[in-house]
């Protein structure tokens, strides 16, 4: 981003930090993200909603080629995807669109930090926003523009979309026998083919995004478990106990009536 005066932009949407708590290794880690509020955004009612998912077939398929093959199941996911996409420009030259204009304001804390950051330290609040010169993890365009960049980047590879599904990718060697099959399902990655090409691959991805760490055999994949031994398993069980049971007063327990608004929402 960069900052511009406020009269400048059409655009200007608010923030929301999202902050969320880990433990590792007994040590309590906190992350702070900071939201766009892309639901306000303006100018961009007409545009369908970008979602780079992988469908069921794909998932069944690239576990079924690796029984097949007696390949090595793997996954791994980008981290700070949505920060990674191509800029609002390059999405303008390969839509043919007007080139998108979002600006964000600060809350007082982050204003604070924004002022510690070399070039922002005289920054006014009251007369200036943040420009976005490329999309931020909560607008509209940002699933959009990240799946742009990884695509680059497996194409790069040599890897190309299936016909059935363009999150499904697949590489061929010369002679044309299937080398490696990839799902995208936004950032996270599953990944089918030799031990030593998915570690080929992986390193090439992480040039491009930061380091990645793979998982093999075991991992648990759009909530679906992997356990890869002398077959492959899929199960939900973890999932599944996840899932909390919404108590229904008997009252309205009756089966063949519809429930009232209230225990509808």
């Amino acid at each position: 981003f960069k900052r511009i005066k406020k009269s400048e932009t059409k655009c200007i949407v608010d923030t929301k930090w999202v902050l969320k708590w880990k433990l590792k290794g007994g040590v309590r880690h906190i992350r702070a993200r900071l939201c766009l509020r892309g639901f306000k955004e303006s100018g961009c009612d007409n545009d369908t909603n970008h979602s780079a998912t992988a469908s069921r077939l794909s998932q069944r398929l690239l576990v079924s080629e690796t029984v097949l093959r007696s390949w090595v199941l793997a996954s791994t996911d980008i981290p700070k995807a949505f920060l990674q996409g191509v800029s609002y420009q390059e999405l303008a030259d390969t839509t043919n669109k007007p080139l998108r204009d979002v600006s964000f304001t600060l809350n007082i804390q982050g204003t604070t930090c924004l002022r510690q950051i070399k070039g922002f330290e005289d920054f006014d609040p009251r007369s200036e926003v943040l420009h976005c010169l490329k999309p931020g993890t909560g607008c509209r365009d940002a699933p959009r523009c990240f799946s742009m960049q990884l695509r680059k980047v497996t194409a790069a590879f040599g890897l190309r979309s299936s016909f059935l599904d363009p999150e499904f990718e697949l590489l061929h060697d010369e002679g044309g026998t299937l080398q490696l099959v990839v799902i995208k399902h936004v950032d996270d990655l599953k990944i089918a083919g030799p031990k030593e090409l998915i570690a080929r691959f992986v390193d090439h991805v992480a040039r491009a995004f930061g380091k990645l760490v793979i998982e093999y055999n075991t991992f648990t994949f759009c909530g679906v478990r992997h356990t890869q031994e002398k077959d492959i398993v899929l199960d939900q069980a973890k999932f599944i106990a996840a899932i909390k049971e919404m108590a229904v007063p008997e009252a309205y327990a009756k089966t063949d009536e519809p429930l009232p608004e209230h225990l509808q929402k």
